[in-house]
């Protein structure tokens, strides 16, 4: 499978592009992929040369997975893998036509420090694990670290594109919203894992983040949808430890706070403002997650400690390039396409 077709079939449409998009947002090495925004969640929704369609999350902060119904609705060629005591169950993507496809994950993968971790990584060779999984909410599979990892993205959130760039060339006039990424490195400075961390100032606290496009909020079926304006029964958000979530309520008894409204019990916080990238922008909705989930969960894959993750809640605002090989993200504040 290619990533990239070839220059005469883009090139009507990528002039085009370039006459009437800012420098920098869709440059000639760009490909605008299949995808499908949904309550600031995003989807790809490829078409494959047997005429088939597929619908697969995306989730900068989780793994590579399809579900079994996908692989025997569409025949999909399957083989197991010993990794230890343990067999698994792998599949590779079908091929899939110019104008709908979607890109394998790359060969390159994060330079594993754990040998059992790597040995699997290594053994994958682009493939993703069969496993059952709730697709209900995320489609018939899940595209993650290791497919955005190497790899430099748009994300337009207003715009409701993907982006995914060969290189790209910041324009000096966004140079003041250019923020580092930070990740787990080695010794070499070769990334360990592709967990993108960032950093996000509330309340005049700055915190520590994972970059998560995948970070879902799904209601219970008992909360109104009126006591969360902005949410959805399942929507795009951004998650908060439950320590700091309690600080948050007692220091800002405004702060509008609804509990036990999320999926598992979770309480969810309006916050007013959280500024990112030299924006600030609200309000943001937050749902909690147990301390340990990210401070002895998550943090371990990361180069530093994390008191939550950011994704769709706060990234509706924006139009954000990640350039994980040069380690940096360009925030575009914008309601534009």
């Amino acid at each position: 499978m290619r990533y990239f077709s070839s220059p005469i079939r883009y090139f009507i449409p990528l002039l085009l592009v370039l006459i009437i998009t800012p420098p920098g947002y869709a440059q000639p090495d760009s490909e605008v992929l299949p995808a499908h925004f949904k309550e600031n969640r995003i989807f790809l929704e490829g078409r494959t040369v047997r005429g088939d369609t597929l619908t697969l999350y995306t989730d900068t902060g989780g793994g590579q997975v399809v579900s079994p119904d996908l692989v025997k609705r569409l025949d999909l060629t399957t083989e197991k893998l010993h990794f230890g005591s343990k067999t698994m169950k792998v599949a590779s993507l079908p091929d899939f036509v110019p104008d709908a496809d979607i890109p394998a994950p790359a060969g390159q993968a994060a330079s594993v420090d754990a040998a059992q971790l790597q040995s699997k990584i290594k053994k994958l060779h682009g493939r993703l694990f069969v496993r059952p999984t709730p697709f209900k909410v995320l489609g018939e599979g899940m595209l993650g670290r290791n497919w955005f990892g190497t790899r430099i993205w748009t994300f337009n959130y207003p715009g409701h594109k993907l982006i995914l760039r060969a290189s790209y060339t910041p324009p000096e006039s966004l140079a003041k919203h250019r923020v580092p990424v930070f990740f787990k490195k080695n010794d070499k400075g070769k990334h360990l894992m592709h967990f993108p961390r960032i950093k996000a100032v509330i309340a005049q606290d700055t915190l520590s983040f994972l970059f998560d496009t995948g970070a879902t909020i799904q209601l219970n079926d008992h909360t109104d949808a009126q006591n969360v304006p902005g949410l959805k029964e399942v929507s795009g958000g951004s998650f908060i430890i439950h320590s700091k979530f309690e600080q948050w309520h007692e220091d800002h008894p405004d702060w509008k706070v609804v509990k036990k409204a999320a999926r598992h019990g979770a309480d969810l916080i309006r916050v007013p403002q959280v500024s990112i990238a030299g924006y600030t922008v609200g309000p943001v909705w937050f749902a909690t997650r147990p301390d340990k989930n990210f401070n002895s969960g998550m943090s371990r894959w990361m180069d530093h400690k994390v008191q939550g993750a950011v994704g769709g809640s706060l990234f509706q605002y924006f139009r954000i390039t990640l350039n994980y090989p040069d380690e940096y993200a360009i925030f575009e504040h914008t309601a534009g396409s």
